[in-house]
């Protein structure tokens, strides 16, 4: 895993721009660019960010994408393997996870708001185990997604990526 303990404050609060360029499958320069446009969003620059902060971080993100990008091209029934499941920046030490697994399912939940469509990650989380196979894992999600759309009185349209990480 990597050791994301030295990597500066300002650095993680521009990791949803460096995962999204890596979903992307930006060029290094596309992904400097994400994190300076995000910066300016956020009203601040790219000073005391470091080459090494970004490697990190994207080392994560690209880990997240594959994983994804996997598990996206699984048949319905195939078993969940570790190709389709990464580490993320809350990712515990080894022997913690060996004592307790814990898992988190994000995922891209679609959904129309006042005829407007939306994306809104969203988070599962499964201890112990995970669905065996995809097509349970897409029935929890499917069923979780729906039940937050009725929740929160908004129609729900689909889901998108979907993302496996040990925690």
């Amino acid at each position: 895993m990597a050791d994301i303990s030295d990597v500066s404050g300002k650095a993680l609060a521009l990791f949803g721009a460096i995962q999204g360029a890596s979903y992307q499958h930006q060029t290094t320069a596309g992904v400097w660019q994400a994190m300076r446009s995000a910066a300016e969003q956020m009203g601040t620059d790219l000073s005391g960010v470091t080459l090494s902060d970004v490697n990190t971080l994207r080392s994560v993100a690209v880990g997240l994408r594959n994983a994804s990008e996997e598990f996206d091209r699984a048949a319905a029934d195939q078993a969940l393997t570790p190709t389709m499941w990464a580490q993320n920046l809350n990712t515990r030490p080894l022997e913690e996870r060996n004592a307790e697994q814990v898992w988190q399912v994000r995922f891209q939940h679609q959904v129309s708001i006042e005829g407007e469509l939306q994306t809104v990650w969203r988070t599962l989380e499964y201890q112990g185990r995970l669905p065996a196979t995809k097509a349970e894992l897409l029935e929890d999600v499917g069923a979780s997604a729906q039940w937050l759309a009725d929740d929160y009185g908004i129609e729900q349209v689909g889901i998108g990526a979907i993302e496996i990480s040990e925690v």
